[in-house]
């Protein structure tokens, strides 16, 4: 049974107040994380070809793999130089080294002015969650229940603070608050760190549940060059 509307405002403003008080407030440089990381994206590869992925930063080590023309990846901040200019890279599972002049800023589309990315993931263990917006549309996923998609109901405004919200509600379905910061998290489901983190607030039957994860922007939020 839905909550009475005014109940349901008092759950939010709590849910609200608790997504402030546990994001964290940074200033807004924090875009490129607390220890200088970014999201990068290959340019200058041929098409056809890949950017090779070594094991240390020099062209003669091992290849851990290869990423394609236009790949996102979260530049570490980690330099090094021999020949040439190289920078640590991460992306799913696959972390290593790769010659920086085929790197470049990744510029994305955003929903509000706190670099909150038009689409993108979060997701934590224990218990496992994840919830992936984008096109309007907030899909919560767990691994003993159905995918649940609500609408994005608003996007308030997080001026002086480094991080965004994202509210979504349905009729018949719980009310969800989503915070997402631009910080350096360690994925507990990966070994390769994240450049976004994650409170999510579900309201539903009464109850209000939060769950703690890592984000991060996926390729469809990306701007046109």
């Amino acid at each position: 049974m839905p909550l009475p509307r005014p109940r349901l405002r008092v759950l939010l403003r709590r849910a609200a107040a608790l997504c402030l008080a546990l994001a964290p407030a940074l200033p807004a440089a924090a875009a490129e994380g607390a220890e200088g990381a970014s999201w990068v994206v290959v340019a200058g590869v041929e098409a056809g070809d890949a950017l090779t992925v070594r094991a240390e930063p020099r062209g003669e080590a091992a290849a851990l793999g290869a990423l394609p023309p236009g790949a996102l990846a979260l530049a570490t901040g980690e330099t090094a130089r021999s020949s040439v200019l190289w920078s640590r890279v991460a992306t799913g599972e696959l972390q290593g080294w790769v010659a920086s002049r085929f790197l470049a800023p990744a510029r994305f589309r955003t929903l509000d002015d706190a670099d909150l990315p038009a689409e993108g993931i979060c997701a934590g263990a224990e218990p496992f969650w994840s919830a992936r917006w984008a096109d309007g549309t907030l899909t919560l996923a767990a691994p003993d229940a159905p995918d649940r998609a609500l609408p994005i109901t608003a996007v308030p405004r997080a001026e002086g603070r480094a991080f965004g919200v994202i509210e979504s509600a349905a009729a018949d379905g719980p009310h969800v608050l989503l915070s997402y910061a631009q910080t350096l998290c360690g994925d507990t489901m990966s070994d390769a760190p994240s450049l976004g983190t994650a409170r999510l607030f579900v309201i539903e039957g009464g109850e209000t549940r939060w769950y703690s994860g890592c984000c991060r922007p996926l390729p469809g939020a990306l701007a046109a060059e």
